[in-house]
């Protein structure tokens, strides 16, 4: 479903208007059908019901009800999903055009592309230095994984407005933010948020991230059936590595990478929070992954977490690299 038909069904689940859609959020927010939001409309009162326009789950931040779908909250309304969904859709559609995708999820042909670059010759450095962290072509792959070269490649003019948009290849300029660098897409078509980790010796900022964080990076492999664990680091690289690792003991999917791309944003931790299988969180040595630590714990609140800390003030991949595993992970 798309983000008109998940907002249609639950205008019609809810019988109320969306108090305010955040499109660019990804959230459409509502009085509360479950405690007495509504009531309080126009004194003091808040509307606390958040349904994402992603997939459907919700919550409310006042009195604490969720759910992970439409459907759930159909059954916790003791309603049937409305038919005629393309109606609904229609008709909310009347009400509100709806507004172009944001830029990133516009750049499926050129990440497409990207991913060509990194297995021709002119990603010969860029797989040279994934080699040299531990991370082989397969799974670079199977990450979705792209290089950036130097100078923009030829794309569209379609493209190139959502590169201009973004602020990646402004208007008039020769070069792009994205010059010689790894670009990581999540997920890797139609994606959310696309982050780069640039080559160039001393390049600054060495990460940049462009998009919305909805979802921890490499969520879209998370199978509720099949996965029973995740592993949880800071950023790409360590992503990437602990992937490799997994893939060399034959882990996937039952053990999925995850990473939050610094502190997390809420919607990404809140998506975490629904995963019903052993969270496995690995920090950098430092003060930043023990404040980051601290942090996924407060999102989580009582869910049960186990952290690791890889010795000798190694980074995660590093410690990797040196043999390194952490314990009771299989």
């Amino acid at each position: 479903m798309g983000e008109g038909d998940i907002l249609a069904l639950a205008e019609a689940l809810l019988g109320q208007e969306a108090v305010r859609v955040y499109r660019h959020r990804g959230w459409a927010v509502f009085w509360c059908p479950f405690h007495p939001d509504a009531a309080r409309r126009g004194r003091r009162g808040r509307p606390n019901f958040g349904v994402s326009l992603a997939d459907g789950h919700w919550k409310c931040l006042a009195c604490g009800r969720s759910g992970p779908s439409l459907q759930a909250l159909a059954r916790e309304l003791g309603k049937a999903l409305p038919a005629g969904r393309e109606r609904a859709r229609a008709e909310r559609a009347e009400r509100v055009p709806a507004p172009p995708p944001p830029p990133v999820r516009r750049l499926d042909p050129l990440l497409g592309r990207l991913r060509e670059l990194l297995l021709a010759p002119a990603g010969g450095a860029a797989r040279a230095f994934l080699a040299r962290r531990g991370v082989d072509l397969e799974t670079a792959r199977a990450c979705g994984l792209g290089y950036a070269p130097p100078d923009p490649p030829r794309v569209s003019p379609e493209v190139r407005r959502a590169l201009a948009e973004a602020g990646i290849w402004p208007e008039g300029r020769r070069g792009w933010a994205w010059g010689n660098a790894l670009v990581l897409a999540e997920p890797p078509v139609a994606p959310w948020a696309v982050q780069i980790r640039r080559l160039d010796p001393g390049g600054r900022p060495k990460y940049q991230t462009w998009g919305q964080i909805r979802a921890p990076w490499g969520w879209w492999r998370v199978h509720p059936s099949a996965t029973a664990a995740v592993v949880v680091v800071e950023g790409m690289m360590d992503l990437l590595a602990f992937a490799a690792a997994l893939a060399r003991r034959g882990a996937f999917p039952r053990v999925i990478p995850l990473a939050t791309g610094g502190g997390g944003s809420r919607e990404a931790l809140e998506r975490l929070a629904g995963f019903r299988g052993e969270i496995l969180l690995i920090p950098d040595p430092d003060e930043a992954g023990e404040a980051w630590t601290r942090r996924i714990r407060e999102a989580l609140g009582r869910r049960p977490v186990r952290v690791e800390r890889p010795p000798d003030g190694l980074d995660p991949d590093e410690a990797l690299r040196a043999g390194w595993w952490p314990e009771g992970l299989t």
